[in-house]
């Protein structure tokens, strides 16, 4: 596959995933902007901590708590459970992304998680 190209800030270059190599295109979505795709991967990035290209039940929970949610482990394991449609027990870059597109359509969501994105964003 072509590596995704991306403009963003005025430089031109392959984006990288969180391994070094390229971001395949595969990860278009429909009503979702290169932009919007790119945000979702750096929030991504951001809760896998360890860099593997899952978020496991760790990561999940600190995630919820740097964002002030104290959850459960049974709550955190029931969360994986419901995006992960693999069943491997963490949640990839595919599934998080079908799970964000699905919130990202209804307005109310999409104002609540930018708001999460602004708490991340250095620019």
């Amino acid at each position: 596959p072509l590596p995704f190209f991306s403009a963003r800030k005025g430089k031109i270059g392959a984006s990288r995933g969180p391994h070094g190599g390229a971001t395949p295109r595969r990860y278009e979505r429909p009503g979702l902007s290169e932009e919007e795709i790119e945000e979702i991967r750096e929030a991504f990035n951001l809760f896998d901590t360890d860099g593997s290209g899952t978020i496991d039940p760790r990561e999940l929970k600190a995630a919820m708590q740097s964002l002030g949610f104290e959850a459960k482990n049974q709550t955190i394991y029931q969360m994986i459970s419901d995006i992960d449609k693999d069943g491997s027990g963490n949640i990839d870059f595919e599934e998080f992304l079908d799970m964000m597109t699905a919130k990202m359509s209804d307005k109310d969501t999409r104002e609540d998680i930018q708001k999460v994105f602004n708490l991340f964003d250095d620019d």
